[in-house]
């Protein structure tokens, strides 16, 4: 159990733990927000032709919320490894030039 008594050992767990609870929280929100929808689309009645719009929109903002959620999990990860010095730039890697 040596590598567990490494600090980077604890911050990486910690950043995953994090990350997990991110995720999860934001998931589950959406998925009653969903719900919501769909009840309300459901009290009205409304043919399955008007439906197929509604349910395009709802999913499509849907993968930009967790675009989103993804970026700023990104963020924290970058700010952790500039915090370590496991970065010595705010200029991530895929961004530099090859040249």
């Amino acid at each position: 159990m040596e590598i567990l008594d490494q600090p980077g050992w604890l911050w990486g767990l910690s950043l995953i733990v994090l990350t997990m609870a991110i995720h999860a929280t934001a998931v589950v929100m959406l998925a009653f927000v969903g719900m919501r929808i769909r009840v309300r689309l459901e009290t009205r009645g409304l043919k399955v032709w008007n439906l197929i719009p509604i349910v395009i929109c709802v999913v499509g903002v849907t993968g930009l919320l967790l675009a989103v959620l993804h970026g700023m999990e990104c963020v924290i990860w970058a700010a952790a490894y500039l915090w370590l010095g496991a970065l010595d730039s705010r200029t991530p890697c895929s961004f530099r030039s090859t040249r």
